[in-house]
């Protein structure tokens, strides 16, 4: 039986990161790192091995490569972690060399509409099963509490930090929202949205708040403050159950109608991506399935979010954007 193929597409922090995590990984795997980038490849070889139990892992070989070209002919698994703006272009690349089975795209997905439409139908016409990395479904903590939501109704979810950059950001609540609720979000608003520049050079992200509803009356507001030093909170108040999370400090408070809605201290453990990807690879491997987001579902709401942004950029412009630089 064959080892199954990994590849990794682009090796800064985000790719160094999930190559950590596959270094914990319980059932073989060849992985293929791929950077034009010598240095990105010199910095993720360096962070393997800083993990890597070479007694005890699993990884039977790691291949850093420069040319698309190198890449194996079949990928059971491939883990496109570049910049959004070239995100596309990679993919059609990659299909031009080689057969994936398997894909995870990092978010944000797209800086364009078309794009998302596109990439849909490449994903179909080649027969790739396709997920989105909004990792928190991957949390212990955020899996036992989907449990808690079955029969909840009227949610109310509101996400506050300061600099938490609504644009790079948002998506990952708004997939956390729907995972736990298991509804969708119809439409998104916006209030006091500001431009600002991101941390990655060449970038945007957004300060103010977004707003999100379901058909049924569920909401989800996320704030980022262009000041200050206010931690990232998230409350979730519903007919059932109140919950307060404090990723920081690790820990929730979680209070339920069955308990007469006294208050209860939950701990956990802060997750990264170096200790998540192996899980979601694993998955794949043994399942054919994981828990992240499928692609069409992740689309949706990334162009939900893009919606708003662009039609705030619009107003802004006094005429049509076309393309939103957030990555």
């Amino acid at each position: 039986m064959n080892t199954p193929q990994v590849a990794i597409i682009g090796a800064g922090n985000i790719g160094s990161r999930h190559l950590q995590a596959l270094s914990k990984i319980n059932t073989s795997i060849e992985i293929n790192v791929l950077d034009l980038n010598e240095e990105s490849l010199i910095i993720s070889k360096q962070r393997f091995e800083e993990v890597y139990d070479q007694r005890n892992g699993f990884v039977t070989k790691v291949n850093y490569i420069n040319d698309v070209k190198l890449i194996p002919e079949q990928l059971d698994i491939c883990i496109i972690a570049t910049n959004s703006a070239i995100r596309r272009s990679v993919l059609e690349e990659l299909i031009s060399v080689t057969k994936i089975k398997y894909l995870i795209l990092e978010k944000f997905l797209f800086q364009t509409i078309k794009d998302y439409d596109q990439v849909g139908k490449i994903i179909k016409s080649h027969n790739i099963k396709a997920w989105v990395n909004c990792s928190r479904r991957v949390w212990p903590l955020y899996i036992s509490l989907s449990e808690k939501f079955k029969d909840i109704t009227h949610v109310d979810f509101t996400v506050t930090a300061s600099n938490l950059g609504i644009g790079c950001n948002g998506i990952h609540f708004i997939d956390l929202f729907e995972f736990l609720t298991r509804k969708e979000i119809i439409s998104i608003e916006s209030e006091n949205l500001e431009i600002v520049q991101s941390k990655r050079k060449g970038y945007i992200d957004f300060t103010g708040t977004i707003i999100g509803k379901t058909s049924y009356g569920d909401k989800i507001s996320i704030t980022s403050y262009k000041d200050g030093d206010t931690p990232l909170l998230i409350q979730i108040n519903s007919n059932h159950i109140r919950i307060m999370i404090d990723e920081q400090k690790e820990y929730a408070l979680i209070s339920e109608k069955s308990n007469d809605w006294v208050w209860e201290k939950v701990d956990f453990d802060y997750q990264f991506q170096s200790n998540l990807t192996q899980i979601v690879v694993q998955q794949l491997l043994e399942k054919s399935t994981c828990n992240l987001p499928k692609y069409d579902e992740s689309s949706r709401m990334h162009l939900n979010i893009l919606d708003t942004f662009f039609g705030y950029m619009n107003e802004m412009e006094d005429e049509e954007v076309e393309i939103c630089l957030i990555t």
